[in-house]
């Protein structure tokens, strides 16, 4: 059996992957730990300049027997178990190489920890449960919907004697969430008019408006604001409900257990 001195002779290593310590002239087995992610990899220890450090056995097995080519870095074991460091299974590679082999092999799995998403469907690693795609779609739907609350707010303060038949119309279409361009083809007109009618309408109401009016209208602002936090809490009721009845199910469950251990004791 082949065997060769490494670390400037700190090691003596054989083809098999067994380490020998040497010290003063003597050669005594190394035992080894395992380190690394999920523990998987062997190292052993040695004191240089008074402070312990670690080696990894299949590197040491690696730069005793084989090659090492140009542009390689690492150290891959072949069939994939990190415990498996005889020199017949190890073989020197690139980054790219062994992160690919660890991909193939299993060794790394970025989806060990995924959930469904809950909007899609589709697996995601996400903590929240949410994809990417689905997160960027939902905010681009919470800025549409805070432009459409901020029309309907602002379209909700003018009064109805500041607006013609023609521009109510306009007006209850856009707090309806049409654009401006839907608006004028549902009525035979251009944006710009549409706009133009709307404007108009707002310049009246902020002309002839008067103290009264502009209460009136803070009022029915902060009714419509109230209305809205009545509804989210309705809907967090609801929640908490669901939840609740989710602890009950699982107490229910870890009770049911527990009696099926003590029986069975």
């Amino acid at each position: 059996m082949k065997t060769a001195i490494v670390q400037n002779g700190l090691f003596e290593v054989n083809e098999i992957g067994e380490v020998f310590r040497i010290k003063n002239g003597v050669k005594t087995l190394a035992s080894q730990s395992k380190t690394g992610r999920n523990k998987r990899y062997c190292v052993v220890t040695a004191r240089v300049d008074g402070v312990q450090r670690h080696y990894y056995v299949h590197r040491l097995v690696a730069e005793a027997f084989i090659p090492k080519p140009e542009g390689a870095s690492e150290v891959n074991h072949k069939d994939g178990n990190p415990s498996n460091n005889r020199v017949e299974n190890l073989e020197w590679c690139s980054r790219s190489e062994n992160a690919e082999h660890a991909f193939r092999t299993g060794l790394i799995n970025p989806y060990r920890n995924a959930a469904p998403c809950q909007n899609c469907g589709e697996y995601t690693c996400a903590k929240d449960h949410i994809c990417p795609a689905c997160k960027a779609e939902l905010r681009g739907l919470a800025k549409r919907d805070d432009r459409s609350a901020y029309a309907r707010d602002a379209l909700a303060q003018i009064p109805p004697w500041a607006m013609t038949k023609r521009t109510s119309q306009f007006v209850e279409m856009r707090k309806a969430g049409l654009s401006l361009e839907e608006v004028g083809l549902i009525c035979g007109v251009s944006r710009q008019c549409v706009d133009q009618a709307i404007k108009m309408a707002f310049a009246k109401a902020a002309k002839g408006a008067h103290a009264g009016n502009q209460v009136r209208i803070e009022v029915g602002r902060l009714e419509r604001k109230i209305a809205k936090r009545k509804t989210k809490i309705q809907e967090i009721d609801k929640e908490k409900s669901r939840i609740t009845e989710e602890i009950n199910d699982l107490e229910k469950s870890i009770a049911r257990l527990l009696q099926s251990a003590d029986q069975a004791s």
